[in-house]
């Protein structure tokens, strides 16, 4: 018999390898979709609920427990972020480590694991995800936008296009002109007939 071909005899050692293999996978945590129930976000924390159920040893089906206060992968680095904010039944994907993290995650250094766990529930990351919901998309441009494409800024090849209302505080800088601290130079009309009235709207002054 091939020694990895699936065994009925409860008494051979394939069959011991299966079961020894089948309660492995029962408790090992790599990676699942979840469902946020509440975002914190002071600590940029989430507790999610696991969206894949556990196949039991007698083949039902449970759901996997709650997780609370999972930390939320930002994208950042040299003091700039990318951050999401979330809402309860937002979706994302949860990566579980290979070993206990929890002291890492309040120190952000190099850490000994606490506890001997592996691949724990408790030991995981949340990735936001909104998997195939996304609005209408250039397939060459990268979209930052709503789920309705109602408000996008995204970037091509051949520049920045922006849809929306966009409020600035700070100073724009054009081609070296500031919009804030830019001034215009009038001349003095040569006479009467240079004067503009005050109604006029379409005629600029004279630079």
């Amino acid at each position: 018999m091939d020694k990895y071909q699936a065994s009925n005899d409860p008494n051979s050692l394939e069959y011991a390898l299966q079961v020894l293999k089948k309660n492995i996978f029962i408790t090992l945590n790599v990676c699942l979709p979840a469902i946020v129930l509440k975002y914190d976000s002071a600590k940029n924390t989430v507790d999610v609920q696991p969206a894949i159920q556990q196949v039991m040893k007698d083949n039902t089906f449970l759901d996997l427990p709650k997780v609370f206060e999972v930390p939320v992968i930002t994208l950042g680095g040299n003091g700039l972020s990318i951050r999401i904010p979330l809402k309860q039944g937002d979706t994302g994907i949860i990566i579980c480590a290979d070993s206990d993290i929890s002291l890492f995650v309040q120190e952000l250094a190099n850490t000994q694991p606490q506890t001997l766990r592996k691949h724990d529930l408790a030991d995981c990351f949340f990735i936001p995800s909104t998997f195939n919901k996304v609005g209408t998309s250039n397939a060459n441009a990268i979209d930052i936008q709503d789920s309705e494409g109602n408000v996008k800024f995204q970037i091509t090849s051949s520049g920045i296009t922006i849809k929306g209302d966009v409020t600035i505080e700070g100073d724009v800088i054009a081609d070296g002109i500031s919009l804030k601290n830019h001034t215009h130079k009038y001349v003095k009309a040569k006479s009467a007939d240079n004067l503009v009235s005050e109604t006029t709207e379409s005629q600029k002054p004279t630079e």
